[in-house]
């Protein structure tokens, strides 16, 4: 049986994918607001579902993860993003659905105690991306609408 967060990261991949399916490459370069676009919304989002395997393999040889994780978060972020809006809008797309696909698996294939490290230590994001990923795709669609 599917662990919630399992079903909810299932969820959050496809409702990426029916939303990617349906932008055409002219709004991908749109902005949804803090000098984001909807390409580099998407770009982000893999970055960081790429980020969490990076991590739960950083827990695995160490047994720790890694602290002070808000600080960490908005560093990555102010660094990462001129490159996220600079790659190519439809692969952001396509690797950010990707991406989900691959930490999903990846996340599904975890232990009982892994999943309890997780929780034990305040990582619930390192568990359910659909949190992290919903909150971006609500800014996607919004867009859309304001716009539309």
């Amino acid at each position: 049986m599917a662990r919630s967060y399992e079903t909810a990261n299932a969820a959050s991949r496809e409702r990426m994918q029916a939303i990617a399916e349906n932008l055409p490459d002219t709004t991908l370069v749109q902005p949804i607001g803090n000098g984001w676009s909807i390409a580099g919304a998407f770009a982000h989002v893999a970055f960081w579902d790429r980020a969490v395997i990076a991590r739960w393999d950083h827990w695995r040889q160490t047994g720790e993860f890694p602290q002070d994780q808000a600080t960490w978060l908005e560093v990555v972020n102010a660094a990462a993003s001129a490159q996220w809006q600079a790659l190519p809008p439809r692969w952001s797309v396509l690797d950010a659905v990707s991406a989900a696909g691959i930490a999903n698996d990846f996340l599904a294939s975890l232990t009982e105690d892994e999943v309890t490290a997780a929780h034990r230590a305040g990582f619930d994001t390192m568990l359910d991306r659909s949190i992290h990923r919903n909150a971006h795709m609500d800014d996607v669609e919004k867009s859309l609408v304001d716009v539309g």
